[in-house]
Formats: C-alpha cells, sequence, structure tokens
C-alpha cells in the first residue's frame, strides 16, 4: 500500500478516480487531442466509465468533443471559463504524471 498524500485525498474528495485521470491527461497536454481507447488505456478505467465521464464533461463545456470521419476526439477547451482554475487544480493536486 502507498501513502496517502494531502493531493491525493484532496482530489479524491473533488474528483472521482476516473474524472481525476481524463482530466490530468486532457489538462496535461491540453494542446493535444485524445480519442476514447487512448483515454481507457492510459487511465485504466472502463470504457464505459470513461464514455460517461467524457460527455458529462463535454456537456459542461470542460472539454471539446470534435469528429472527424469515424473517429471522435477529445481535448481540453482552453475557451471555457474555468480552464485557468481548473489546469492550476489539476496540475497542483493530481499532476499529469499520475495518468500517464
Amino acid at each position: 500500500m502507498g501513502t496517502i498524500t494531502i493531493n491525493d485525498h484532496l482530489t479524491e474528495t473533488l474528483l472521482g478516480k476516473t474524472r481525476r485521470a481524463i482530466l490530468s491527461v486532457l489538462y496535461g497536454h491540453a494542446d493535444e487531442q485524445f480519442y476514447l481507447r487512448q483515454l481507457v488505456r492510459v487511465t485504466g478505467s472502463g470504457t464505459g466509465a470513461v464514455q460517461r465521464e467524457l460527455k458529462a464533461l463535454a456537456e459542461a463545456g470542460i472539454i471539446i468533443r470534435t469528429k472527424q470521419g469515424k473517429q471522435v476526439y477529445y481535448q481540453a477547451n482552453d475557451r471555457s471559463a474555468v480552464y485557468p482554475e481548473l489546469k492550476s487544480l489539476i496540475m497542483k493536486t493530481a499532476g499529469m504524471g499520475d495518468a500517464l
């Protein structure tokens, strides 16, 4: 068993495991796009859980969903009103290293 830090407890309280992992990837690499299977693989979460979180985050405007042909891509929405604060919170707590 690993040691639980204050940052781990904070992000667990604010964000669920899957949402935290998705946001860590997307906000840690805000200039890149990811497709569903990539996010499932790097987060270690189930496809259904990742799909539900992506849908909720896209509906809230926190991430962007883009369809190109048959492929659907997801990316952090840098035009969201909460982008700077959310990116700062994710990097201070979950960090991009947790998911990658």
